[in-house]
This record gives structure tokens, sequence and C-alpha cells, in this order.
């Protein structure tokens, strides 16, 4: 049965390169109809808090993820002290006793003469004996080759390596070698992660062997970068997924992007669809530039073919049922909804400030108004009216309007100021569908108001 562990340490909010790594693991499973395991690295006790597991898990769900098992390394620490006496007892560990100081200086020898900074046996045997060792894991000085379910044939000289760290003096263990333990313990058969852990692989894998336990198989997925080519960071704009979330990002979105990357052909649906065709396989060993906007196309796309029906109940209280259709292929995020019904319906809504009028006639509004009011009086009352007369194409008819005053002005430069000036926004909804659903109150007034500013002293 296939067995894929996502292990993020509670140090903080999971970011999207974390989602990337869960997104992967989850859909391998549920591709395989495998367990999904969820590992809190939990063992850096300056650094991990017990709040943020819970935050993990609240990020996970939002995502639309589930697994089927869940552990803190923590938790395993009895199993950790008896699996290190294995390594003990076969002697492929060793007790240390340098100091950091004298480490530094062997490096320091080493680099000067154009030597990889590996740990030196022969000079750590040297050093002196203390109650206090810390521990190194003897490595093989082989070849470890394995086929990478990515990255394919790969091999790694350990000889170029140096004897990793597995114990530390205060008797905590390692990454490395805790990882390990807990994979071998929990009988994960693939490992999926990033490429930046390649070279961990032939470490942990003769960790492994000298444990006796089952090799898994490695899946290293390319790198996430920025648009500068640099590995993607909260430096180069990456953010939590609470941010993202507070900001009105779609989890499925985000799942689609995320798995997305490395990816020649384009994937869509949700979960369970993707998992159904998902294959390792198909991915690139390239390394792959990301950007928010990766996520906003499949975002714009997820909205634009959702109905009013299809839309979660808080957004749908929002937005008008007849105002969604229009809008619906312009919207990114969830606030861009709520702007739309605002300019739509709000009398009181005014357009931000820096709209250019030094190209049109300074009657260019008071123009339009008299257009909008000559077709938009009720024969009974003498009041506007709350909705327009000019059928089926008020938009097109008041256009001509201005343009028989204005007949010099491009029909073009008409069309994008009156959208300016109602909408505050350059695009957008067709107006011939939009204008219909602004009350021409609502219209007039903002004319109005756009009138006395352009007039106005800057």
């Amino acid at each position: 049965m296939v067995r894929v562990r996502f292990a993020p340490s509670p140090t903080g909010r999971l970011h999207l390169g974390n989602a990337r790594t869960a997104v992967l693991n989850a859909l391998f499973a549920a591709h395989h109809g495998g367990a999904f395991v969820l590992r809190i690295d939990d063992t850096d006790d300056a650094r991990c808090r017990p709040e943020y597991v819970q935050d993990i898990q609240q990020d996970l769900r939002w995502l639309g993820l589930s697994w089927d098992e869940e552990f803190a390394q923590s938790a395993n620490v009895e199993t950790h002290r008896m699996l290190f006496q294995t390594l003990k007892d076969s002697g492929r560990v060793y007790p240390c006793f340098e100091t950091p100081e004298q480490l530094a200086i062997w490096r320091e020898q080493q680099l000067s003469a154009h030597l990889p900074p590996r740990y030196d046996r022969v000079k750590g045997k040297s050093v002196p004996e203390h109650d206090h060792p810390y521990w190194r894991f003897a490595l093989s000085e082989k070849e470890i080759q394995w086929n990478d379910l990515i990255q394919g044939p790969m091999v790694c000289d350990t000889r170029h390596l140096s004897d990793p760290v597995v114990m530390r003096q205060d008797g905590t263990m390692s990454y490395l070698l805790s990882s390990v333990m807990d994979d071998v313990d929990r009988r994960i058969t693939h490992i999926i992660r990033g490429a930046d852990h390649l070279t961990n692989t032939a470490i942990q894998t003769e960790m492994m062997q000298a444990l006796g336990a089952n090799i898994p198989f490695w899946a290293h997925f390319p790198l996430m970068l920025d648009q500068n080519g640099d590995k993607y960071s909260k430096r180069s704009g990456a953010k939590s997924l609470q941010e993202l979330k507070e900001e009105g990002w779609l989890p499925s979105a985000i799942v689609q992007a995320v798995a997305q990357l490395g990816l020649s052909h384009q994937i869509s649906g949700d979960f369970a669809h993707m998992a159904s065709h998902f294959s390792l396989s198909e991915y690139s060993k390239s390394n792959g530039k990301f950007s928010m906007q990766d996520i906003a196309i499949i975002q714009s796309r997820l909205w634009a073919n959702m109905a009013y029906e299809d839309l979660s109940p808080d957004v749908q209280a929002s937005i008008d049922p007849g105002l969604w259709p229009v809008v619906r292929n312009n919207i990114v995020l969830a606030g861009d909804i709520a702007r739309w019904q605002q300019i739509c319906t709000d009398p009181h809504w005014v357009a931000p400030d820096g709209m250019d009028g030094s190209s049109l006639p300074q009657d260019f509004c008071t123009t339009a108004i008299n257009a909008l009011n000559t077709r938009a009086i009720s024969k009974q009352s003498g009041e506007p009216l709350r909705e327009w007369v000019w059928q089926p194409d008020p938009w097109h008819h008041w256009v001509n309007a201005i343009m028989l005053v204005h007949p010099n002005l491009k029909k073009g430069l008409v069309a994008r100021t009156l959208r300016m000036m109602l909408t505050a926004r350059t695009g957008g909804p067709k107006m011939e569908d939009l204008l219909p659903l602004l009350p021409p109150k609502i219209v007039q007034c903002r004319l109005e108001r756009m009138h006395d500013a352009l007039l106005s002293p800057s």
C-alpha cells in the first residue's frame, strides 16, 4: 500500500512552498488509494510552538486536504533511541569530541587547500575524549544509486560528502536521522519533496540500509523560483496561506497553481479529478518560475465558470443575482465582487481621484447628463426614471447621443471616458451589459460629481 507523508515544522504558518509539497503528496496518495500521513516535526524546542500545530491543521483543511494519520516526532523519542542503539551496535555511528571552534579551523584549512569541506575522521580521533560527545553517521564512501520518479536515474558518491551529525551533545537527534527513523517506523513507501533535498537522499538511503529497512521510492520535484530566478521565498513576495486567505484567494486556485508548476499541460477540476489524472512522471526536471499571477489566472477562470448558485452563501450575500453573470468574468479576488456590487448599486460611491480630463471638452459631462435626461424622463411625473427607457441597448444610444453634440470626438474616447467616470476602471464587463444595471439616477449623480471635479482647480 502506498504511504506518503507531509512533515511541516510548527515554527510558523504554512506558505506556498509547504502547500505544494502537501498537495503533491496528497494527490499521489489519492491517485493510488494510499495513505497520506501528517507528521509534525516538533523536535526543535527553541523554535517550535504548540499553537502552530493547530494553525497547520487549519491551513491544510482550508486547502481541502485531509490526512489518514497524524503524529508528532516528539512522541517517537523512545523509538528514536531504540533505533539509534541499533546503529551504535552495528558501528555505523561514532562519537566526536572536537569543539565548534576546532571544526571551523579544519574547514578553513580545507577550503584554503581547495579541498571540499568534509569531516576528517582521522583528525577527529586525535581529539581527547570527554563525557559529552556528539555523534556522526559513518558514510560508506561508496556510490549510491536510485531511480528518482521525477529526476530519473541518480548517482551520488558519498566519498564527497561529510559524515552527518546525527545526535547533538544534548542527546537530541538531528533532522536527517529522526526523519529517517520516522519514515522507517511509519513504513513510508514514497518520499515526495523538493529538489533541494536531493543531496540528502544518498545519506538517508544509507541510514535506512543500516537500519535494515526497505528503501522508499524517491521523487524530487523541481524548485519553485521567483521571476528573478531565485528560490521563491518571503523576500520574493511569498505569503503565508493565512495571508492569502485573508486577501480573498480561493484554496482551489492555490491547489491547482502549485500542482500545475512543472507540468507542460493545463490541469483543472476539483481535487478528485486532479488525483485521478495525477502522475509524477509528467513533471519536468527543470525548475519553474512562479508568481501570484499564476494563481490569479486560475482563480479568474474559476470565478468565470461559477453560476450564482455555485457561490458560497457569504459571497451570494455580497452581490445581486442579476449582476453576477455580468461581472463574473472580471473577478480575481473575492473583494472584487463587493466592489462591483458597490459600483452598481451604491448612490454614495465616488470614483477615486485621478481622472484626466485634459482631452475632453469642458462641457463633456454636461452633454452626457443632458443626453441622459433627454430619454430618461418620465412623461407622467417629469422625474428621472429608475430604469432605462433606451431599450434594448441604452449604452450605444447614450454614446451616439453624445456624439451628435461632439462629432469630432472619437467614439472610443467617449466610451472609455464614460466607463472611467462610472466605474473608475479602464476595463471590466461590456458596458452594454453593465449600464442597464446602473440606475440612471446614480449615473447622473456620478457625472455631476465628475463634472465638479474636472472644473475644480488642481
